[in-house]
């Protein structure tokens, strides 16, 4: 236990004289202190009544202020110096000054991709498009030149990409290069659907009927000279029709767009893969779509 001097004029360096008597004050000072010492250790009841401090106890002597520091007060807060960014350059801090952050701009109209004029009108506001349940953030786009002999109408995408991947994507190349005879780049490739569903085993009919006015509106601003629809839902959806393919592609359609466009429905790119046996009966109908373009 720490030394406790008995009288505040007795220097704590000078022993008391032996044989000396303490006086009350010290005995009580040295039992308060005693106590609440013991009290710390958790030994509350010592069944010892010592004698209780006085209730005057010696002043507390002011507090010495330095003169280098004459604001030094109970509250004081020293004085910081300015910020200096240059130290958080060790930690690979940056310092940027706090700025308002800059007001959002208002939404403007909606835009309603029926009422384009253009087919780059049409696509900016296609990514807009909230008019079912399939729709998401990203849209799967078309691609290719206005005026095209055909236009290839895809089923809904299974990637956020517009070209078929791995052997799909290989097929429809050489289907279109080796089987229809023209450029990649001279044909006019989209998707029925723009976007791609969660689930592929997902009814499909609330966005069938919102998505027939948006593909024919696509194809009315693309004017293409005929249409070949690669399996069950562009048959469906382009022919209004819950056929399957291989009755669907039995004879050609005319779309009922401004300028009437004939239309080809053909085997999926999957069943093609699938069953390789079906490829032959698929040149007739490319046979067929090159007749409606009148590229024979």
């Amino acid at each position: 236990m720490a030394k406790i001097m008995t009288n505040p004029n007795q220097n704590p360096e000078i022993p008391p004289e032996p044989g000396a008597q303490a006086d009350p004050w010290s005995l009580a000072l040295e039992a308060r202190v005693f106590l609440e010492y013991m009290a710390e250790l958790g030994l509350n009841n010592l069944g010892v009544n010592l004698p209780s401090a006085p209730k005057i106890l010696p002043p507390i002597p002011p507090r010495e202020i330095s003169p280098a520091s004459p604001k030094a007060t109970e509250d004081f807060e020293p004085d910081l110096p300015p910020f200096d960014p240059s130290w958080a350059n060790d930690f690979d801090i940056h310092y940027k000054p706090v700025t308002k952050p800059a007001s959002k701009p208002l939404a403007g109209p909606k835009l309603d991709p029926l009422a384009a004029k253009t087919i780059a009108d049409f696509n900016q506001a296609l990514k807009s498009c909230q008019n079912c349940f399939l729709a998401r953030a990203h849209k799967v786009l078309g691609q290719g030149p206005l005026n095209p002999p055909l236009m290839i109408v895809l089923e809904p995408p299974e990637t956020d990409d517009l070209w078929p991947a791995g052997e799909a994507g290989e097929l429809l190349g050489k289907i279109i290069t080796g089987g229809l005879k023209l450029q990649i780049s001279e044909v006019y490739v989209t998707r029925v659907l723009k976007c791609q569903p969660q689930n592929p085993d997902y009814p499909l009919g609330a966005a069938k009927k919102k998505c027939f006015d948006l593909i024919l509106k696509e194809i009315s601003l693309i004017n293409p000279k005929a249409i070949l629809a690669f399996g069950d839902i562009p048959g469906q959806i382009l022919t209004q029709s819950i056929e399957k393919m291989f009755f669907l592609r039995q004879k050609p359609y005319i779309l009922k767009t401004p300028q009437p466009i004939p239309l080809q429905v053909t085997l999926s790119l999957i069943l093609m893969l699938e069953e390789p046996e079906l490829k032959k009966e698929v040149f007739g109908d490319l046979w067929k779509a090159k007749r409606l373009a009148k590229l024979i």
